[in-house]
């Protein structure tokens, strides 16, 4: 039998014996808004938990926005542009806001794909810099976790008096989910700590698709909290 895969930007055509196809699950067909900005806006303005923008008072104080990279598919320039917006309005200076992309281990992002997935008017008016994870001056130490883990975080995001994580929720083989703290750890962090993470990952977590709680995610969420803190 036929299947037809979406892959990137393109379907890959495969062939298959239909005895070895158990069935075919397919995500639900949502329709999207059609005012996407007013949408980001409204949710920032009535978080599900937590303070709003103006609450955290961020006049004259140093913003660190963690991205994710142009390997996800979150349409980052969509939130960056209703987020500053908002950022702005409640009294922020520009040149207070650091955006750094999460890239983890991943390769440097170009400026074309930064203008491509944050919005060409955003890299052009705020700092976007490169997370590099094997530069250990760009670091900061903040312990080990599961006994023999160390942690390395990027310095200028711990650095910032608020910070900010964006990202997509999505199933995530070894984190059971994507979002959340995983774009500090290991978005943000240093080259010891991506790798014996994603060995203790595999360990541990041999398959957490779509899991809510397993190791991994424990790990990273615990993290998170005390670099949010």
């Amino acid at each position: 039998m036929g299947i037809d895969l979406p892959y990137g930007g393109v379907t890959v055509q495969l062939e298959i014996d239909r005895a070895r196809v158990l069935d075919i699950i397919s995500p639900s067909n949502i329709s999207p808004s059609t005012q996407p900005y007013v949408e980001v806006e409204r949710a920032l303005r009535e978080p599900i938990e937590g303070p709003r923008i103006e609450e955290l008072a961020p006049r004259d104080k140093v913003i660190a926005i963690a991205v994710d990279d142009v390997t996800r598919v979150t349409p980052t320039h969509i939130l960056l542009r209703s987020l500053l917006k908002i950022l702005e309005k409640a009294g922020a200076k520009r040149t207070n806001v650091r955006i750094i992309v999460a890239l983890g281990s991943h390769r440097r992002m170009t400026d074309t794909e930064m203008k491509e997935k944050y919005g060409a008017e955003t890299v052009e008016n705020y700092e976007v810099t490169n997370h590099a994870f094997d530069d250990e001056s760009q670091l900061q130490y903040m312990g080990k976790i599961a006994e023999d883990i160390p942690v390395w975080i990027n310095k200028k995001y711990l650095r910032a008096r608020i910070r900010i994580a964006t990202g997509n929720i999505v199933p995530h083989f070894n984190a059971g989910w994507a979002a959340g703290g995983k774009i500090l750890l290991p978005g943000l962090a240093g080259e010891e700590t991506v790798g014996q993470m994603h060995v203790r990952s595999a360990n541990t977590t041999p398959n957490g698709l779509g899991m809510e709680e397993n190791s991994t995610r424990t790990l990273i969420d615990a993290e998170a909290e005390e670099a949010s803190s």
